[in-house]
């Protein structure tokens, strides 16, 4: 009984990785189809569409405009506003980083935790601490 038993196991268990390794062959299949649909190769492209100013260009035109520059983990984040750069800094720098690196460089909280050696309940309590200061601050300028 037990040969029995132990054959069905293995029937069952094969049937298991074989719908398993199947699903994941799918579901790459389609995220491969998504992104090809997103992307173009250089040839489809047109000369208008390849000369077109990218969002970096408008940082090079905004350059005469008052800024402040934060570096967080070898990044260069500017921050254009002189109120916001100003309560920016009056932030602790691992709130700075924080709040820098999810609003302006739209990185997940799973992401910053591991980049700032925390757990992610730490990066959102320190995120919401450091939005209501920058709340207070920017409120309190006339």
């Amino acid at each position: 009984m037990t040969t029995r038993y132990e054959a069905f196991n293995e029937m069952t268990f094969e049937a298991y990785c074989k719908k398993a390794v199947g699903n994941a062959i799918k579901k790459e299949r389609s995220r491969k189809n998504a992104r090809g649909k997103l992307e173009l190769s250089f040839s489809a492209l047109t000369d208008a569409a390849l000369y077109v100013p990218s969002p970096e260009d408008g940082e090079i035109n905004r350059a005469e405009t008052n800024c402040r520059i934060f570096y967080v983990q070898d990044m260069k984040i500017p921050v254009y506003g002189e109120a916001l750069g100003q309560a920016l800094s009056w932030l602790l720098p691992k709130d700075r980083a924080i709040v820098l690196l999810c609003f302006f460089r739209q990185v997940k909280t799973d992401e910053i935790a591991r980049r700032l050696k925390t757990s992610p309940d730490t990066v959102r309590r320190r995120r919401k601490s450091a939005l209501r200061k920058l709340r207070d601050y920017l409120e309190a300028i006339p």
